[in-house]
């Protein structure tokens, strides 16, 4: 492999423990939402079937006496922890929660990064140029809203087409909520990544305890070349 995780077992499992101990270290000053701390959760703490999982099946490989259903079984769960499944949302690992709650998350320096031992550089607000043609707004607008859920609709200003760009490889959201009590827009800082525009659409999910606070929303583009463009205009909606 050519990214942050280690190919071999043995280095795999050391990378993890490294990752874990130093999120442990880091995490209270990073501003995760309620969706990122029940995510670390079950990766690592009390929801631990992911790790645990994972470092079951290595203590029985270690000892070089094993079955093969036991080196099927490390695999198996290697792969949960690792990678997940990326085509259920409400399923979390290393490589997801790293590009929810991590690598675009401005309050994680870059030297806590080389500390958990990642190479990811992406900043929230970085100052690339529009990845794309010149001359493209994206502009955001409330397109339904439900019990704790809002979708939020992306388009271009003065395109009729929805789909990206040639040259754009995904469009990034980033979303702050806050109480109703405060009546200035967030700072940048305050944002998080929280997932890709699908279909020209964003779909939040809240709690009932972020009911009657505002949620703020604004998106960047990433080429395929992975240049992050500038940030669009930020709207707000309430949560209901």
């Amino acid at each position: 492999m050519s990214d942050f995780i280690p190919e071999g077992y043995g280095e795999f499992h050391a990378w993890q423990k490294n990752f874990v101990a130093h999120v442990n270290t880091y995490k209270a000053g990073w501003n995760w939402n309620s969706d990122g701390v029940n995510e670390w959760d079950l990766l690592t703490a009390a929801g631990n079937v992911k790790q645990a999982r994972w470092e079951a099946a290595w203590a029985i490989v270690n000892t070089k006496q094993f079955y093969h259903s036991d080196e099927q079984e490390l695999k198996e769960a290697r792969k949960a922890y690792e990678s997940g499944d990326i085509n259920n949302p409400a399923d979390t690992s290393l490589r997801l929660f790293v590009k929810r709650y991590i690598k675009y998350n401005v309050r994680v320096t870059d030297t806590q990064k080389k500390a958990c031992r990642l190479t990811v550089t992406d900043t929230i607000l970085s100052a690339a140029p529009d990845p794309g043609a010149s001359g493209r707004v994206l502009q955001l607008q409330l397109i339904e809203q439900g019990h704790l859920a809002q979708k939020i609709g992306i388009h271009y200003s003065g395109i009729k087409s929805r789909a990206k760009p040639k040259g754009i490889k995904d469009i990034l959201v980033y979303m702050a909520v806050q109480s109703l009590t405060v009546s200035t827009t967030p700072e940048a800082s305050s944002f998080q990544y929280v997932g890709d525009v699908k279909r020209a659409s964003y779909i939040a999910q809240f709690t009932e305890s972020q009911v009657g606070m505002k949620a703020f929303y604004f998106v960047r583009e990433k080429s395929t070349r992975g240049v992050l463009g500038n940030m669009s205009t930020i709207i707000g909606v309430v949560v209901s």
